[in-house]
Order: C-alpha cells, then sequence, then structure tokens
C-alpha cells in the first residue's frame, strides 16, 4: 500500500472524487463522476507524477442501482495498482 500515492491523489483529484480514496493490499482505488472520466484519465496518463501508461482491465458494472465503468490502470510510479470508478 502506498501512502504517498493516496495523498497525491487526493491533492490532485480532491474537487473530482466522490467518495474516499480507498486502499488495499496493492490496489488504490478512487471513485469519480462520469463527467470527469476525460480530463482525470488524461491527467493520470500526461502528468509526470503519475504516468499511468497501461489500461490492463475496462469494465461496465451494473450495481442494480446505477451503471459504472471501471478502468483498471497500472504505473511506473507506484506499486499499486490504481482503480478508477466512473458513475
Amino acid at each position: 500500500m502506498d501512502r504517498a500515492f493516496k495523498a497525491r491523489l487526493e491533492r490532485r483529484f480532491g474537487e473530482q472524487l466522490t467518495g474516499p480514496v480507498r486502499q488495499r493490499h496493492d490496489e488504490t482505488e478512487i471513485r469519480i463522476g462520469a463527467g470527469d472520466v476525460t480530463q482525470v484519465i488524461t491527467a493520470l496518463h500526461d502528468e509526470p507524477e503519475f504516468r499511468f501508461e497501461f489500461l490492463a482491465d475496462l469494465a461496465g458494472v451494473d450495481t442494480g442501482e446505477v451503471m459504472q465503468v471501471v478502468y483498471h490502470l497500472w504505473s511506473p510510479t507506484t506499486p499499486d495498482w490504481l482503480r478508477v470508478i466512473a458513475d
């Protein structure tokens, strides 16, 4: 669990986060609104402090209440995988 990574995410995306940043084992999870996907994913890819270069999985999830899109991303800047949930 990379706690410094969590702090970077909170600093950079605090306004766009729709819930707390969660960490478990080797994964960090953020939740964003569907309207923020392009801006957040672009920043995660382009900004040197994040450099998320690999999309490992993209899934649609029907929770029974809302539809979500879930991205699993990898970066050489952190040992944690990043799960981005957009709903």
